[in-house]
């Protein structure tokens, strides 16, 4: 099966273009769309069906590539890994699992260390 490797969304296209005519299947059909979005890297081929979702061969293609793109962009202003499949957002950690330095000044208390 035809997979997209590391950001070349052009010769992916490309490539499934040329796979589908020589075996004589009809691009654009709904099986061949399904092709088309099962060789893409997951967290793409999630962009491309977001909301509207793509009808005809031509709109699965330009999702994939405004997805790749995007991708690209982001990488390049805050940096990144290029293992394309994990690209996700740094999650944050909950304001109360980082310890703030206490004052050591006057003892604060609470319903556990009450005197």
């Amino acid at each position: 099966m035809l997979k997209m490797r590391f950001l070349e969304i052009d010769a992916y296209i490309a490539n499934f273009k040329q796979t589908v005519r020589k075996a004589l299947y009809q691009l654009g059909s709904h099986e061949m769309n399904q092709q088309f979005l099962s060789g893409l890297p997951r967290n793409v081929a999630e962009d491309v069906m977001c909301y509207p979702t793509p009808i005809t061969y031509q709109e699965y293609t330009k999702k994939a590539l405004a997805s790749v793109q995007s991708k690209v962009l982001l990488r390049n202003v805050f940096g990144g890994n290029r293992n394309f499949e994990t690209f996700a957002p740094q999650q944050q950690h909950p304001q109360w699992n980082n310890p703030r330095p206490q004052s050591q000044g006057t003892p604060q208390y609470n319903s556990s260390n009450a005197p």
